[in-house]
């Protein structure tokens, strides 16, 4: 009553101890080698007991596949708090090449004598593919006999092949005959 007074004091200790959450609508995926989404942070969302604003961050890791264009991207969201806790969703984008290339030629089935026969030659034809930008060609000839020895017929035929063995084939006729 005379106004003396006494303290106690207690010390409270404010920590951060518990994880974010961490939600997406993204599903493990299978997508052509030329239609791998890239990652987007905003696909992601996270909520703290204590932080109102969370971050989201991804990182990619590749896995090597069966061929340049065929692998495995996991995809890794990270929502991080305040103090530096975290919590993870984890989307598995599996990449594949099932697309064959094209191939094209400015060739056309002809008739030739038969000291006339034109070489094949890879640069007659050319491919493109939806992920290989250097598709290899080359070309194999069957012969067929003919009436006699001089005359028979070559089925050329070329393949454009991509990374990860998808082909295209261009065939031409060349018609050998000794008039």
């Amino acid at each position: 009553n005379c106004g003396n007074t006494a303290n106690f004091i207690q010390t409270i200790t404010v920590e951060d101890t518990t994880a974010p959450s961490i939600s997406s609508t993204l599903n493990d995926i299978t997508v052509e080698c030329d239609a791998v989404p890239a990652g987007d942070n905003s696909t992601a969302s996270g909520s703290d007991n204590c932080d109102t604003d969370v971050a989201i961050s991804f990182v990619d890791v590749i896995t090597a596949g069966a061929c340049t264009d065929a692998y495995t991207i996991t995809r890794t969201y990270t929502a991080t708090d305040n103090c530096g806790n975290t919590a993870n969703f984890i989307q598995t984008i599996t990449v594949e090449d099932t697309t064959s290339p094209s191939i094209s030629s400015t060739l056309n089935d002809i008739t030739v004598e038969c000291d006339a026969v034109p070489a094949g030659d890879n640069s007659t034809a050319s491919g493109t593919d939806n992920c290989d930008t250097d598709v290899a060609i080359s070309f194999v000839d069957v012969i067929t006999a003919g009436v006699c020895t001089d005359a028979y017929t070559i089925t050329r035929t070329y393949t454009a092949t991509d990374n990860c063995g998808n082909t295209a084939n261009f065939i031409q006729t060349i018609t050998v005959e000794d008039t």
